[in-house]
C-alpha cells in the first residue's frame, strides 16, 4: 500500500503495440522534491494466456518532472 496524503495515483487503460493489454499509471508526489512535486508515468504491459488471464510482462517508469 502507499499513504494517500504522500503521493495520488491514476490510472488509465493504454494501447502498446505487440501487447494485449496496458495501463498507464501517473503517479504525483504532493510534497516538493528541490523544488518541484515529483511525477512519474509507469506503463505496464500483459500478454494474454492461453486460459484468457494476463501475465504481466513488464513494467517502465520514466520521471515527468
Amino acid at each position: 500500500g502507499f499513504d494517500e496524503s504522500i503521493v495520488s495515483l491514476d490510472q488509465t487503460f493504454a494501447q502498446v503495440e505487440g501487447f494485449d493489454l496496458a495501463v498507464k499509471t501517473t503517479v504525483r508526489g504532493h510534497y516538493k522534491v528541490k523544488g518541484v512535486f515529483p511525477t512519474f508515468e509507469c506503463i505496464t504491459v500483459y500478454n494474454k494466456t492461453l486460459n484468457n488471464w494476463y501475465d504481466l510482462v513488464k513494467t517502465e517508469c520514466q520521471k515527468v518532472q
